[in-house]
């Protein structure tokens, strides 16, 4: 009898995870490539490319992207922070960052935290955070409840090449 238990446990905490779609998603190229492609077919107004989604995670039911995308009118070219719902539909759009065009060539990422708190972290070239301020490349920023960045403490110039998330997150503080 116990043996059964801890057989059905077992199969229920892996159908379980196999629900939970993993972090590693987000290096997924021809998953990346689909939702692309969506986006791109359903948001012809919006500029975005294959290269150009720079990070996708995972929270909660929920994806985000990290992108360059182009609107027109009082939302320039920039990298913004998208949220995508289940069937990878632009859900809402989030104001991050106001960033130059020349600088979205590097990674722009969005990271979850266990206490429902989102950190970000750049190696852009110049992120601008209000009117006139600007950091160099590796500036952390933290992201509201209203997904806009906030200016975090802790800057670090080492992050100029972030290649992964565990790395990334490695030198975040999620609190």
């Amino acid at each position: 009898m116990k043996l059964i238990i801890a057989i059905l446990l077992i199969f229920f905490l892996q159908t379980v995870n196999s629900k939970n779609i993993s972090i590693d998603l987000i290096k997924n190229k021809s998953e990346k490539e689909k939702i692309t492609q969506k986006i791109e077919k359903n948001y012809k107004d919006a500029f975005v490319s294959n290269s150009q989604i720079f990070e996708m995670t995972y929270f909660k039911t929920q994806f985000f992207i990290a992108a360059v995308m182009e609107f027109g009118g009082d939302k320039p070219r920039g990298c913004y922070v998208q949220k995508l719902d289940s069937n990878y539909e632009l859900q809402e759009f989030l104001p991050a960052a106001s960033i130059e065009d020349q600088s979205c060539s590097a990674i722009l990422a969005i990271y979850a935290c266990e206490n429902d708190k989102f950190v970000g972290v750049g190696s852009i070239s110049q992120m601008k955070f209000g009117a006139n301020n600007f950091h160099p490349q590796g500036a952390f920023f933290n992201i509201n409840s209203n997904f806009e960045m906030q200016e975090n403490k802790k800057l670090s110039e080492k992050l100029e090449v972030i290649g992964t998330v565990k790395e990334a997150k490695k030198e975040l503080e999620c609190h």
